[in-house]
């Protein structure tokens, strides 16, 4: 099905049951996929790993039913769409003299060697190769790279077996990339579920508009694929925003395009499907077609947040055009209110809301303002009872959000001590310098007394504040938030029997006073202990962020990764490459896309981890994404 981008969208519904976890991978490739695999044995050089090669990979591939046979060189000739592995650190003259017949059968070659300008002769010497132009490869690769030659494809990669490093990773970078077809350039997405029974729809982006999918799953200790018949698009179009905050009044720009013998009088409707079931209907009307029809139409209902095939059928459940509809899902939560200003935090699929307003109602419906919602923050200053409960009702993005808002309990504290029936003015934050122990002092005025009440506090206090801060994500340095820290320093007040409600500008004050002493650390927004690396430990929060809003379960390890599920997060460093995983896919976190683009250059580099690199990135073992974008994979 089309996408409002031009490109398309594959999707394929899949029943499940009876699996505690599962990750499914929906492919879609312009070309049938390979599935049996020969293995060629045949004289080799730079082959030791040889035999635990093939056990490996004979192992990998048997978990996913792809037949797995090891043959001789001379009986190549005869294969037709196959992958052919040649283990040998140059090219067998036994299998290159077959070579013109094998590409021209939409074979598929996985090689690594030498190029072929020497040959293997079957008493193990090596000879110059006369006729290697018939069929250059370059004499340096940067990981593998696909050549076409015929009808065929060779997945060429310059390093012999002995210099690939692990034989067991080398097995299952070849498994993933039999699996993933990497030569071909079909996109491949994946979904992570657990105990989940019941259809889900997976999709995929493609730039074709037919091509053949395939299903890759694990299941528990399972592993298999699925294949299905060529797909192609339906022959109308349904061209609308592919992402929308709302769907009600979402525009649809309609098109059949087919000819019929006669004309053809048909009823149609749209159909918003969600996970396979339709979950709304509506009557677009009757029409007589006979070649082309178009019509523009709105869509009446709000759907919930989702992914949505929306089906265009007629009267006799035939389909005539689909689309891909993603709704945003916006969440609202309350943050950092004090007496007299309440505060809101929204978030669009994770993603803090930005540059939009939304207009206020308060318990029964009352206008409380039209107010910009800015970094995801609202703030907002209704006339109202601040010591009782109320609802706010939010419409925002053309959606209706509402919630609820409980008086703070330490706000009450605060009130009942000093009697100050007004919010706090913040009159300045001051540094006093007496002898070594220099304390903080915090100046706010006191309307009952009709002047300023001090507040002091030593910086070890606000050092041992910062720490709790800290402790409280773990043992491992995240950065901190203003409104953190600003909570532990109330809490420090508050043991003093000062119930002081403070402000931004506060602790801001305090920390650039501990920054400048060299006593903390700060990366952009973020704060923390003094730390050797204020970057890594700023992202690793946003990370945190994002996991927490996704509703996924993790733990943080003592070296900064983050596992979840089948998943390990890392935080990308530049000065060393990252480990790859045994099981599962790694996902490196930059902290934008000019970090990404300057990693994968330096990927180009020939050498054994980056190269092992480039390819896990290739099948997918290997995630590059910013932290903004981090939401978008999860």
């Amino acid at each position: 099905m089309a996408n409002a981008q031009g490109s398309y969208e594959a999707y394929c519904h899949v029943l499940l049951s009876g699996a505690s976890s599962a990750n499914l991978t929906l492919y879609f490739f312009p070309q049938p996929p390979a599935r049996q695999v020969y293995f060629i044995d045949s004289p080799r050089i730079e082959a030791g790993g040889f035999e635990a090669l093939k056990k490996s990979l004979q192992k990998d591939l048997a978990q996913t039913g792809i037949p797995f046979l090891v043959i001789p060189a001379e009986n190549a000739a005869s294969l037709q769409n196959s992958i052919i592995i040649i283990p040998s650190g140059v090219f067998p003259r036994a299998l290159y003299e077959r070579l013109p017949k094998l590409l021209s059968s939409a074979n598929v070659l996985i090689y690594n060697g030498m190029p072929l300008s020497y040959l293997l002769e079957a008493d193990g010497s090596i000879a110059q190769n006369e006729n290697a132009s018939i069929l250059p490869l370059p004499q340096k690769t940067h990981g593998w790279e696909t050549f076409e030659a015929n009808s065929s494809l060779i997945y060429y990669n310059s390093k012999t077996l002995d210099k690939l490093g692990g034989i067991g990773e080398a097995a299952d970078d070849l498994a993933r990339a039999i699996i993933s077809q990497a030569w071909q350039e079909g996109n491949g997405s994946t979904i992570a579920l657990a105990n989940y029974s019941g259809v889900k729809t997976l999709f995929t982006s493609s730039s074709i508009a037919q091509g053949y999918p395939r299903i890759y799953f694990e299941a528990d200790a399972r592993k298999g694929i699925l294949d299905f018949p060529k797909a192609s698009k339906f022959p109308g179009n349904l061209l609308h925003p592919t992402l929308v905050s709302s769907s009600r009044a979402l525009e649809l720009q309609i098109a059949i395009n087919k000819s019929f013998s006669s004309s053809v009088f048909l009823s149609l409707s749209l159909h918003a499907m969600l996970e396979g079931t339709s979950v709304y209907v509506q009557k677009i009307g009757e029409a007589n077609i006979s070649r082309v029809w178009f019509r523009s139409v709105s869509l009446q209902s709000e759907l919930p947040p989702g992914n949505y095939v929306i089906r265009l059928s007629d009267q006799y459940a035939q389909t005539h055009a689909a689309s891909y509809l993603h709704v945003k899902e916006i969440t609202v939560m309350e943050k950092d209110s004090v007496e007299g200003a309440y505060s809101f935090y929204f978030e669009e699929d994770g993603v803090p809301l930005n540059d939009v307003f939304a207009e206020v109602f308060l318990d029964n419906q009352t206008f409380a303002g039209r107010q910009p919602v800015s970094g995801g923050y609202l703030r907002i200053n209704p006339k109202t009872d601040f010591s009782k409960t109320h609802i706010f009702h939010f419409d925002i993005s053309g959606k209706r959000i509402s919630i609820e808002s409980t008086p703070s309990q330490s706000i009450f504290s605060f009130y009942a001590v000093y009697g100050i029936p007004a919010v706090l003015l913040v009159a300045g934050v001051y540094l006093l310098f007496r002898r070594r122990r220099t304390p903080f002092s915090l100046i706010f005025p006191d309307a009952k007394k009709g002047g300023f009440l001090f507040v002091r506090m030593k910086k070890g206090q606000a050092l041992q504040a910062i720490g709790r801060a800290s402790r409280a994500f773990g043992k491992v340095p995240l950065g901190l938030y203003i409104s953190d820290i600003r909570r532990e320093l109330e809490k420090t007040l508050k043991g003093e029997g000062k119930n002081i409600v403070l402000f931004d500008e506060n602790v801001l004050e305090v920390l650039n006073s501990l920054k400048e002493e060299g006593k903390i650390s700060n990366y952009g927004d973020f704060y923390m202990q003094k730390c050797t690396d204020a970057r890594k430990a700023a992202l690793l929060r946003q990370v945190y962020e994002k996991l927490v809003a996704a509703g996924r379960r993790f733990r943080i390890n003592k070296d900064g990764g983050i596992i979840c599920g089948q998943e390990e997060i890392r935080i990308h460093s530049q000065n060393s490459l990252p480990k790859l995983p045994k099981k599962g896919r790694l996902i490196l976190v930059f902290e934008n896309d000019e970090e990404i683009d300057s990693f994968r250059k330096s990927l180009l580099e020939c050498e054994k981890e980056k190269l092992r690199f480039a390819l896990a990135i290739r099948t997918k073992k290997a995630i590059l994404t910013t932290s903004e974008r981090l939401g978008e994979i999860l």
